[in-house]
């Protein structure tokens, strides 16, 4: 029998909600990062503002398309972000879930085991070089993220709990629900930054621990970013070409 075959079926249940989770955050924080670096390359490189693209915005008089779609790539974002992190019920596959695995030592016992096959034939001071790079991942996951919510039981580190406390009325009663809205707060960019980088963070970790991926977030978000960069630089051309010696739409 091979070491996964002896395993208790609870706990290979556990392992296996585990990678259907980090599936499931890895989808989502990308669907984040794609939707956020759209958003943020319409507004241009910091030495090359998209001036001719908000001229031709305002000839052609579509200043509200243009504001609608900023708004639902913004929104996309938030919701993706929030997604990743809800508590866990209702068969949710989110970080919280995740973390209440976690809090299993016979699950991280597991984890740390399965690192010796990620690179087969690798020499045993690789292999245990790995095992202190897990446990890290491990302790930041569950410092951060708490297998359920509690206002009045924050985690250790408090940089999520405080941003989703700060933007969750905005989630509940402007994007899941219409209801007043009239004293919540909206999100700034900064706190959209922020939140997508803890999440896409977190969900490295998780990947490192349940999938055996190394790869870094930075790579995906700067890709996304190139791709979105290039397309709105067709669409400003285009328009500043066409559009801008014609009179402005009635």
């Amino acid at each position: 029998m091979t070491q996964h075959q002896s395993r208790p079926p609870d706990l290979e249940k556990k392992l296996a909600h585990g990678r259907a989770a980090t599936v499931r955050v890895t989808v989502e924080a990308m669907i984040a990062r794609k939707s956020w670096a759209s958003f943020e390359a319409i507004f241009g490189r910091r030495d090359t503002p998209r001036t001719t693209l908000r001229e031709a915005i305002d000839q052609l008089g579509v200043k509200g398309a243009s504001s609608a779609l900023l708004t639902a790539l913004a929104r996309d974002t938030l919701l993706a972000l929030f997604r990743t992190t809800d508590a866990p019920g209702d068969g949710k596959l989110t970080l919280c879930r995740i973390s209440a695995i976690l809090h299993d030592k016979n699950v991280v016992r597991c984890l740390l085991d399965d690192t010796r096959n990620w690179i087969p034939d690798s020499s045993e001071e690789f292999q245990n070089r790995l095992a202190p790079i897990c446990e890290q991942a491990v302790s930041f996951i569950t410092g951060i993220v708490p297998a359920k919510w509690d206002t009045n039981n924050p985690p250790p580190d408090q940089r999520l709990f405080k941003l989703r406390s700060k933007l969750k009325p905005f989630r509940d009663q402007m994007l899941a629900h219409s209801a007043d809205a009239s004293s919540v707060t909206v999100p700034t960019r900064k706190d959209t930054v922020e939140f997508l980088v803890i999440v896409s963070q977190l969900v490295d970790k998780a990947r490192l621990l349940f999938l055996g991926s190394t790869g870094i977030w930075e790579s995906d978000y700067a890709a996304q970013l190139t791709e979105a960069t290039k397309f709105w630089d067709s669409i400003e051309e285009a328009l500043g070409s066409t559009h801008l010696s014609e009179k402005p739409i009635a």
